[in-house]
């Protein structure tokens, strides 16, 4: 979840009552949710960044990672979306786990080697 407010507002309803538990009510806590989103600190990250995401992901919906990795971009940031095709909320494919593994292995290669 890179924005409390987006997520709430596109996974799934059953979804969203459980995080609500979980986390914080989207209308009640707002503003804590506000604080806690990464996407209202994106402004300070400084660093590279990877993610990674389930392509049939119903529960943190892809646009999540989508948005982030656009906003990181758009702020010079070097950041990569690897969505894994056929893949939900979790990676059970092992050719998916291999691709998650080799393209995290390049990454920080690239950005620490």
């Amino acid at each position: 979840m890179s924005d409390f407010d987006t997520f709430f507002a596109g996974t799934e309803p059953w979804i969203a009552q459980s995080a609500a538990a979980k986390y914080a009510h989207p209308q009640r806590d707002r503003e804590l949710l506000l604080a806690l989103s990464p996407m209202s600190r994106i402004d300070q990250l400084r660093v590279p960044v990877l993610t990674v995401h389930g392509e049939h992901d119903t529960h943190v919906p892809p646009t999540e990672s989508e948005q982030f990795v656009r906003a990181a971009r758009e702020r010079g940031v070097p950041a990569r979306l690897l969505t894994l095709k056929d893949e939900g909320h979790e990676f059970l494919r092992a050719d998916s786990r291999r691709l998650y593994r080799r393209a995290s292995a390049d990454w920080l290669e690239r950005h620490l080697g």
